[in-house]
């Protein structure tokens, strides 16, 4: 396994503790791979969970064989990555998928729309470009996931939504340094949740009774004192 560049050890016997040091400090080659580890780990044991966080400086990643039992998968800080490749019946068992702070990925995983077991995507720190195919030319894609999260580092001021966001579910903004929702929002006819939590909002628009199909308002944190009379309109809250 001289690819390896992180390994997670638990339950370790007070007995093996002097074995194991030693065996690591043999261990060579730990950090900043140019080549895909993917082919490297799936000769491992059956994986339920598995995190990548900046384990190979390479440009692809592609799933093209194992993972049979992997049910969450995170990939982050992948400062070169551009492109993910998922291959047909590869992760069949697939529920959370995360992508957090690869800026340079454009385009959505190649082959997501295989993944039909999928519950979550959640993208964290992801540039603009992506999150622009996500609600437009990529949304055929992805519009089979319950639960799509994008969360941007936003200025101060949330002027606008991503156009083809009309669709969305689930909004969520939580941490996000905003005092004010554009009228986007207001017009998300198909949104159930809406988490504001710890945002810097200090009053909701009577707008917001235009979102019928609400059912989650969450404003934990913010400045929020009072509800607008439209809040009465959501029934399903």
């Amino acid at each position: 396994m001289t690819q390896l560049t992180s390994i997670g050890i638990g339950n370790v016997k007070e007995a093996d503790v002097t074995d194991l040091c030693i065996s690591i400090q043999d261990m060579r080659l730990l950090r900043y791979h140019e080549e895909d580890v993917l082919t490297h780990i799936t000769a491992l044991p059956p994986w339920v969970r598995l995190s990548l966080t900046n384990a190979y400086v390479g440009k692809q990643l592609c799933f093209s064989t194992g993972f049979a039992k992997l049910t969450s998968l995170e990939i982050r800080n992948f400062a070169q990555l551009n492109k993910i490749i998922i291959e047909k019946e590869v992760m069949p068992n697939l529920k959370s998928l995360r992508i957090d702070s690869c800026m340079e990925l454009k385009i959505v995983p190649e082959g997501i729309e295989y993944l039909q077991n999928l519950q979550e995507l959640d993208l964290e720190s992801v540039s603009r470009e992506l999150e622009n195919r996500i609600y437009n030319e990529d949304f055929p894609k992805v519009q089979h996931i319950p639960k799509l999260r994008c969360f941007l580092v936003f200025d101060k001021t949330l002027k606008s939504l991503p156009s083809g966001s009309k669709l969305l579910r689930v909004l969520d903004l939580e941490d996000a340094p905003i005092d004010e929702l554009p009228d986007e929002v207001f017009k998300l006819f198909n949104l159930r949740y809406l988490n504001l939590r710890r945002t810097l909002l200090k009053k909701l628009p009577n707008s917001i009774g235009r979102l019928l199909n609400l059912q989650t308002l969450d404003i934990f944190g913010t400045q929020i004192e009072t509800l607008p009379h439209g809040i009465g309109k959501l029934q399903n809250l």
